[in-house]
């Protein structure tokens, strides 16, 4: 693409800055910009116009141009600035509400992409391994301690030194426990296979 001549450069003006030089609206300028127009026919037309209002101005009887010059200002709001402002404050609102919900879609959105990595990178698991977890450790602590009273009964009966029988009682409980920390060892090494997303 080659080079563009200075005078390309001036004619390839924006709207906003088009805007500021002559005076026109950005939607009027955009407008004849749409129609097919360059930049030097919008600022002739600026200037024409420009023109036509000074003439309409100084055409315009002394006692309009006294009215239309400057309105005395009353430090009062008329009815008409009233109702723009308060719907300017109702479409406020409605952007803020509007701002306010896409935070929270995001915050929500990035939070669960944030458990999803954590499940992947093995910091978090489902709810459904560890209820299945708790489920199977507490039938293994359930079934043996109702093994208890069968394999102490015949221990008990042949003792009947209180001492010994506590004794008896604590190793037994030792036991039970040491198990319940081998199945906690086993169950979760076993995390990776039984996890179910």
């Amino acid at each position: 693409m080659g080079k563009r001549s200075p005078r390309q450069r001036i004619e390839n003006v924006g709207v906003s800055a088009l805007a500021r030089e002559t005076g026109l609206s950005a939607s009027t300028i955009s407008d004849h910009m749409r129609k097919g127009e360059t930049p030097d026919q919008i600022r002739a037309y600026a200037k024409i116009r420009s023109k036509a209002k000074q003439e309409m101005a100084e055409a315009l009887p002394p006692a309009r141009k006294q009215q239309t010059a400057s309105k005395p200002d009353t430090g009062e709001e008329t009815e008409e600035e009233k109702t723009e402002y308060e719907a300017l404050l109702r479409l406020q609102g409605i952007r803020d509400q509007t701002e306010a919900m896409k935070l929270r879609r995001a915050k929500a959105l990035a939070e669960g992409q944030e458990i999803t990595n954590r499940q992947k990178r093995s910091e978090l698991v489902p709810v459904v391994y560890v209820r299945h977890w708790a489920i199977k450790f507490l039938q293994a602590s359930r079934d043996t301690l109702e093994k208890g009273p069968s394999e102490l009964q015949d221990k008990l009966s042949l003792e009947n030194d209180p001492k010994k029988c506590g004794a008896i009682l604590q190793v037994w409980v030792e036991s039970v426990l040491n198990k319940l920390y081998e199945l906690e060892t086993l169950w979760g090494e076993g995390r990776e296979e039984e996890k179910v997303a």
